[in-house]
């Protein structure tokens, strides 16, 4: 099964030097993130994005709080939490992307490939092609 993936590299200025070569590029899965189902806001902080991470997290606090302000609304809130992990199951991928991108990083390109791996491969096969630079 070929998976789709965008490439973003990191952008240099004199402000922000390269400091590792092999962080100037991230793969970013295109489609459904099953860590961002599951974990939710541990996988915002452990992939880090700040921001989201704090949106989630004072989500799931005003979630946790919701029964003890409004009667009867234990089935609602437990009804928006499984809302609001599979919307961000299906944002999770794009949340990255975002993150990214406000991170200094900017997309390069789209690379397909069995795996991360097989892509990474394929992606850096074709930037050392002169056809892939103009």
């Amino acid at each position: 099964m070929t998976r789709l993936y965008a490439v973003f590299e990191r952008r240099t200025t004199k402000k922000r030097p390269s400091r590792n070569p092999d962080d100037a590029f991230e793969l970013v899965k295109e489609g459904f993130c099953w860590p961002a189902l599951f974990f939710g806001p541990l996988w915002a902080l452990a992939s880090r994005m700040w921001v989201v991470f704090a949106l989630l997290a004072a989500a799931v606090i005003g979630l946790a709080f919701l029964p003890d302000f409004v009667d009867g609304s234990e089935d609602l809130a437990t009804t928006l939490s499984c809302l609001l992990a599979l919307v961000l199951g299906f944002l999770g991928n794009d949340l990255r992307q975002w993150s990214l991108a406000r991170g200094g990083y900017e997309f390069t390109a789209v690379v397909s490939g069995s795996d991360r791996i097989d892509a990474e491969r394929r992606f850096f096969a074709a930037m050392n092609n002169p056809m892939f630079r103009s």
